[in-house]
């Protein structure tokens, strides 16, 4: 299991991270997620696909920063 932080701008309020731990828990590899105000900790099953995860957050009005 990898545990990765995904830092992301435009969250400002709990509604803003409940609405990016449900994007999150679309993808496949994700396994949980803690979201709080900029940022999120997922734990997966394999590597994060970088590239759709940034479109998915984007789509939703917010901006993937990194993934650490």
């Amino acid at each position: 299991m990898l545990k990765k932080t995904i830092i992301i701008d435009g969250m400002i309020c709990n509604h803003c991270a409940n609405e990016v731990k449900e994007i999150l828990e679309k993808f496949a590899t994700v396994k949980s997620v803690q979201s709080d105000i900029g940022k999120a900790i997922v734990d997966a099953s394999d590597e994060l696909p970088r590239d759709e995860i940034a479109e998915a957050l984007s789509e939703g009005g917010y901006a993937l920063i990194d993934i650490k």
